[in-house]
């Protein structure tokens, strides 16, 4: 077993007040009923074994484990992993090659630091398994790696954006440092490099950054029974497998576990961050604004 671990897991209800910070949404198809496979407690098991609160909170920073689950080798990603060196996680697998299955449980963290390690994992990866929450960066660039992605019940996997180079994306992140501009460069080219090895659209980037479409968000707000409490933006999406798949050439999440449309997923969110809104999708389109827009 290889274990590096940050201070501060907490055993504190996850999807602290910093969450709320996170572009997130949620809504969409009928949630899926089939039966949770069996390949997703053994790996979140072995994961949990290795830390003394059980589940830790994945809004903390979080830390890595490398263990054993029967014959297979597990890497377990917990909170934000704003404290992981690359390096040290890179150098592990380096003694452990062949396949192996992840455990994520994070709600994001450090561009540089999960893309880092994505870029390490390619072609790796046979089984992901979403331990509640995969959000942000762990959404970007741990769903696209593995043959299979499986999520518990109840989770939430969502994307809000993501580095891509498009004069829009830099406009949406209100960068106009020129330093900055070079660093964010540099995480789009990667990116766009990494989504092209794996024949994914990285227009998801950018579709995640949109305000949903018309009177998306005030129709759910009105179907939850809450036009007085409710945010009025929304913080991100839970895409539907179905829509990943044909929206944005997702062949791996067809088992996923998945809460449904819009209502559901917003219900989701609202029963583990009050004040946060999530959505299925910003609308029926696979294309960012600005560009074509096939129906999906």
């Amino acid at each position: 077993m290889v274990r590096r671990r940050h201070p501060g897991l907490a055993a504190a209800a996850w999807l602290g007040a910093a969450t709320v910070s996170l572009c997130m949404a949620v809504a969409g198809c009928q949630a899926m009923t089939a039966h949770p496979d069996d390949r997703i407690a053994p790996p979140i098991a072995a994961c949990r074994a290795e830390d003394e609160v059980g589940a830790p909170n994945p809004n903390a920073p979080g830390g890595w484990n490398l263990v054993r689950s029967g014959s297979i080798d597990v890497l377990c990603l917990t909170g934000t992993l704003e404290a992981v060196r690359v390096a040290d996680v890179a150098a592990a697998l380096r003694r452990r090659p062949g396949s192996l299955a992840i455990v994520v449980r994070s709600t994001g963290g450090p561009v540089p630091v999960w893309l880092g390690l994505a870029e390490h994992l390619v072609g790796r990866v046979g089984l992901l398994v979403v331990d509640d929450a995969c959000m942000s960066s762990c959404a970007n660039y741990m769903v696209p790696l593995a043959d299979t992605v499986l999520a518990t019940p109840d989770s939430l996997v969502v994307w809000h954006g993501g580095p891509v180079g498009s004069v829009g994306a830099i406009e949406r992140q209100g960068i106009d440092d020129i330093g900055t501009i070079v660093a964010y460069d540099e995480l789009a080219r990667r990116t766009d490099a990494l989504y092209g090895r794996l024949g994914l659209d990285t227009a998801i980037l950018e579709v995640s950054a949109e305000p949903p479409e018309g009177g998306k968000l005030r129709r759910t707000i009105a179907a939850l029974g809450r036009q007085h409490d409710a945010p009025r933006t929304v913080g991100g999406y839970a895409f539907a497998p179905a829509r990943l798949a044909r929206c944005f050439g997702f062949r791996n999440v067809e088992r996923m576990w998945h809460a449904g449309d819009d209502v559901a997923v917003a219900r989701l969110t609202g029963q583990r961050v009050p004040g946060l809104i999530i959505l299925e999708s910003p609308g029926d389109r696979s294309a960012p604004a600005g560009g074509p827009r096939p129906t999906c």
